[in-house]
């Protein structure tokens, strides 16, 4: 009786190889298509990720709509690109203020 668990066949460096070719092809995939995150897991992870997008951005914007939920229903395809919706979930707007007011593009 053998035990498969030590034998001398290569099936761990196919695997091993497998594993690394798989990884890259998701990688080179990942690159191609660039998906771009369309949902959030909750309100607060969206807040946070609008927030640090504005503090974060390259270039200052002309104008800056702070709101609260309302506001960030808006559709930023209407917008020029020199518009940035700093607004809130579940929010308020002295949040984004704060933001602005402290943040080195303010």
């Amino acid at each position: 009786m053998t035990l498969f668990t030590f034998s001398s066949n290569n099936s761990s460096a196919k695997t091993i190889i497998f594993a690394f070719s798989a990884f890259a092809l998701y990688s080179l995939i990942l690159q191609v298509v660039n998906p771009k995150i369309t949902a959030f897991q909750n309100q607060w992870i969206q807040n946070y990720s609008v927030a640090e997008k504005y503090i974060y951005k390259q270039e200052t914007p002309q104008a800056v709509i702070v709101g609260s939920s309302m506001s960030t229903r808006l559709l930023e395809e209407k917008f020029n690109s020199d518009v940035y919706n700093l607004s809130f979930a579940g929010g308020s707007v002295l949040t984004g203020l704060n933001i602005i007011k402290e943040s080195k593009t303010g």
